[in-house]
């Protein structure tokens, strides 16, 4: 999002300036632009940097879908910070309903939904950096293997880093059959993966964000 905004701003200033006006904008207004910009991503980082991890708390909270209007019912539950929680359940017993909840990505039917104090859409939209999400349909897009786990990452990452996690999730021997090269191209949309290949693939990038929750 920050980048976004600092994109749609620029933007808008190339646009108010007519094309024989253009040399004396660069001149007055290129330098102070970027200088704000990079002040916005340090303010970012030292954000996402600075701040402890956060709490998650559930509390009572209810959703359905209009075949099944109790899918969730008074679910009340708290992640403290150092702590982990496995959700388990049958196919259908509102695993990634429940994720996409805890993201904000679904409105609760009633209860609330806490992350450090903030609802999850405003808490993961200022503090994106404190956060990583792997969803249960993996985002690969077409390029290498490198690009793919690093997107959305800004820290420095060595490739004994990216090996180590990819050995985490039992990807070395994949990785190998393409000869251990993390610039190969996997194609487009991740083609040159299968379905569980890609999904481990998601996990990594979000290790290797190495985020507080």
């Amino acid at each position: 999002l920050p980048y976004f905004s600092s994109a749609y701003t620029y933007h808008q200033l190339l646009t108010e300036k007519s094309a024989h006006s253009m040399p004396s904008f660069w001149s007055t207004n290129c330098n102070a632009y970027w200088d704000s910009v990079t002040e916005n991503e340090e303010k970012v980082d030292h954000q996402g940097q600075s701040r402890k991890p956060p709490k998650l708390e559930v509390i009572d909270l209810c959703y359905g879908y209009e075949s099944d209007s109790e899918l969730i019912n008074s679910l009340t539950f708290d992640v403290c910070p150092g702590k982990r929680c496995v959700i388990a359940g049958a196919s259908g017993s509102g695993k990634t309903t429940l994720l996409n909840l805890l993201v904000g990505e679904l409105p609760p039917h009633s209860g609330t939904i806490l992350i450090d104090g903030q609802p999850p859409a405003q808490f993961l939209n200022e503090y994106s950096e404190v956060a990583a999400f792997a969803g249960p349909d993996p985002l690969l897009f077409e390029g290498s293997v490198r690009e793919n786990l690093l997107y959305g990452t800004k820290r420095k990452v060595s490739d004994q880093e990216i090996h180590d996690v990819l050995s985490q999730l039992n990807l070395i021997s994949w990785i190998k059959s393409f000869g251990g090269d993390l610039d190969c191209y996997l194609g487009f949309e991740g083609a040159n993966t299968s379905s569980g290949e890609a999904q481990r693939l998601s996990i990594a990038r979000a290790l290797l964000r190495r985020p507080r929750l």
